[in-house]
């Protein structure tokens, strides 16, 4: 480690001036992180590659310095960790070497005597093996340190934050949701969302343009993520954006960061086991139907799908059950982490298929629903082979997720009988219909959780 790195992205030592942040559109994440400025913790912001981890980072540093003006650039420490062709974890010597020479060639001082308040924002800190133990160290030498780390693989930093317990708070960034991309891309589309259950339950129908519907769909195809949001404002082809998401995302992550992480060494078989993975999004995954097409075995396939989970790609969603031991054993259901995976891995994936467009509003709900801090289930009697797609038990209510213009309570009659016997309220997220007296519906593009 050398000096010239450090200045390399530390240009605000020389100029005086904070980096400009072209950014500046927020994600909701942001109002969450920002209450912990003032905080001791060590904050770490984890999710999927390209979802704006590192924008978010630089955001926190402008509101870190917004909040505390008295004190100088030098105490702004910034360096990423990311080795695009490197599939070895760094030393955690390279870690402990930055913060030396940080420390005792940029303040010089001494850690334990820094007297000002001071942010160390590391990018990509996965990459350094061991960093937690470094960064541990440091935390609980001077109080006047704050670490804001990011990093795409969900185990080291779950890992890392389990060893420092009771020192950090640890966030993850989602892909978008549909508020989200339409500040991104600027339109002047603004409904009343419903970031909260009881939002959902509160909204009162209002007449939904034809434009809304289709900004929505765009949405799902191809809105996942800033880039592809941008790209697509800016009249990219839709195979372009596509092959994007293929190769920068999910290609990155399951060539590059299974093999990194995981030592996962054939590849190929977790390309194929993710295919699937996007054509079943939504529906329950039968692990034996696996096996034949991967050559894996059962205990393999689970192993690969947490690590999928661990990676960010996909979630899963039990039967809800009062036994803890039933719910655990039981077929769970899987989700995508963004229904444009769905399009980009699943060919001539289309709206037009009623069918197919049911899992992708499904699989978009889900990803919306489950980022509430409410346990979250897929409700199926013993009995009956028909389910009602999502169950909140401790806020006893019922979704179901029909995307369809009408919708009709003669065909909800499973939906209606379980939530009299559960006693629970009952809603059915449409295509841009509100029901009527007898069974409460809204759009799905309401839904917008953060």
């Amino acid at each position: 480690m050398e000096l010239a790195d450090l200045f390399f992205y530390n240009s605000h030592w020389q100029t005086g001036d904070l980096p400009k942040n072209p950014h500046s559109i927020k994600r909701k994440l942001f109002k969450k992180l920002a209450q912990t400025i003032g905080d001791r913790y060590i904050i770490t912001i984890q999710g999927l590659r390209r979802t704006g981890k590192s924008v978010l980072q630089s955001q926190y540093v402008d509101a870190f310095f917004e909040q505390f003006p008295e004190i100088s650039q030098t105490q702004l420490l910034k360096y990423t960790f990311e080795k695009e062709d490197d599939l070895d974890l760094l030393p955690s010597q390279e870690l402990i070497d930055l913060l030396h020479l940080y420390f005792h060639r940029i303040l010089q001082t001494q850690p334990a005597l820094l007297n000002k308040k001071t942010i160390i924002a590391l990018d990509e800190i996965q990459n350094v093996d061991n960093w937690q133990s470094v960064i541990k160290k440091y935390y609980d030498i001077n109080e006047n340190i704050k670490f804001v780390l990011t990093g795409s693989s969900s185990l080291y930093l779950k890992e890392g934050a389990e060893s420092l317990a009771g020192r950090s708070l640890d966030f993850e960034l989602e892909c978008l949701d549909f508020q989200e991309y339409l500040a991104i891309i600027d339109s002047p589309i603004k409904p009343p969302f419903a970031e909260s259950l009881d939002d959902l339950l509160k909204i009162t129908p209002f007449d939904v343009e034809d434009n809304t519907i289709k900004t929505f769909e765009n949405f799902l195809c191809v809105g996942g993520f800033p880039e592809t949001a941008l790209m697509f404002k800016t009249n990219h082809n839709i195979k372009d954006i596509h092959r994007f998401i293929r190769e920068s995302i999910i290609n990155k992550v399951i060539k590059r960061d299974l093999k990194k992480y995981f030592q996962i060494k054939n590849t190929i078989v977790d390309q194929r086991m993710f295919q699937v993975c996007c054509k079943e999004s939504s529906g329950f995954m039968e692990l034996s139907k696996l096996a034949p097409e991967t050559g894996l075995s059962l205990v393999s396939i689970k192993k690969h799908l947490e690590i999928f989970k661990k990676s960010h790609l996909v979630h899963f969603l039990s039967k809800f059950d009062k036994k803890i031991r039933r719910e655990i054993k039981s077929t769970r259901k899987v989700y995508v982490a963004s229904p444009c995976f769905m399009f980009a891995m699943v060919p001539d994936t289309s709206l037009e298929n009623r069918e197919y467009v049911g899992h992708v509003a499904e699989t978009y709900a889900f990803n919306q629903l489950r980022k509430l801090e409410e346990n979250l289930y897929v409700e199926k009697g013993k009995e009956s082979r028909e389910e009602i797609d999502f169950y909140f038990p401790e806020k006893k209510l019922l979704i179901e997720c029909k995307y369809t213009q009408i919708i009709d309570a003669r065909k909800f009659a499973y939906l209606l009988a379980r939530a009299q016997a559960l006693g629970t309220q009952n809603i059915v997220f449409s295509k841009n219909s509100w029901g009527d007296v007898h069974l409460k519906s809204c759009p799905l593009f309401l839904l917008a959780t953060g």
